[in-house]
């Protein structure tokens, strides 16, 4: 999984998460905007999509992309890993991996 720290011109900062509506809006967005090339050609700028994408639908700012990138110290646009095992909300399930068999084939 994957976070955005997003630093603001204003000093403003946020934390947002890219869920598949974003991830789909950004390749729908670089296919309407073919000067940007491919994804895979520009990754700093799919990352970027990305952030502002999960950063307009959660409220933090409402402008354009080019807005976005006009606002935002470049410095400031970071991706953070999150391992969702780790995270602390991660759901426990009482007695997951006991008594599996090693072939659920054979009883």
């Amino acid at each position: 999984m994957q976070e955005y720290k997003i630093g603001l011109s204003d000093g403003t900062e946020c934390i947002v998460r890219p869920t598949l509506l974003d991830k789909v809006g950004a390749e729908t967005y670089f296919r309407a905007n073919k000067r940007f090339g491919s994804i895979a050609d520009n990754p700093f700028r799919f990352n970027a999509v990305l952030a502002w994408s999960a950063g307009k639908r959660a409220g933090h700012f409402d402008v354009s992309f080019d807005q976005f990138l006009e606002g935002t110290n470049a410095d400031e646009v970071h991706a953070i890993d999150v391992d969702p095992y780790e995270a602390d909300d991660a759901p426990e399930v009482e007695g997951l991996g006991e008594d599996t068999p090693a072939d659920p084939l054979v009883s």
